[in-house]
């Protein structure tokens, strides 16, 4: 093997998952919100409240995120919470208070 390849093999090794960034946990949420109003609206027997559920979030906030995604690439990130700081490792902990024993058992089992 090569250097280059030694060092790329190492570097995915020591990061096994992508950043969560304030972004990404942003995203998520938004997503998993929108489906489930939607689903619960639909539930309901609402027939316009589902489209108008759509439109509002195909509009307003796709161009919320799409601008700053582009933000996110393209800029020098004044604002590091949302774009720069990994939050995995508190979510680690927050899951091990609640699921693991507390003793660092849930994150040391996926390393």
């Amino acid at each position: 093997m090569d250097e280059t390849t030694i060092r790329y093999a190492h570097r995915l090794h020591r990061h096994r998952h992508p950043r969560l960034t304030g972004y990404r946990i942003l995203v998520v949420a938004l997503t998993a919100g929108f489906g489930f109003f939607k689903a619960l609206l639909s539930y309901l027997g609402k027939n316009t409240a589902p489209n108008t559920l759509d439109w509002m979030y195909g509009v307003v906030v796709f161009l919320l995120l799409y601008w700053m995604g582009i933000y996110e690439k393209y800029t020098l990130h004044n604002v590091p919470w949302l774009f720069e700081w990994d939050y995995m490792e508190g979510a680690w902990r927050a899951l091990d208070r609640h699921v693991g024993n507390g003793n660092g058992s849930v994150q040391n089992h996926e390393e």
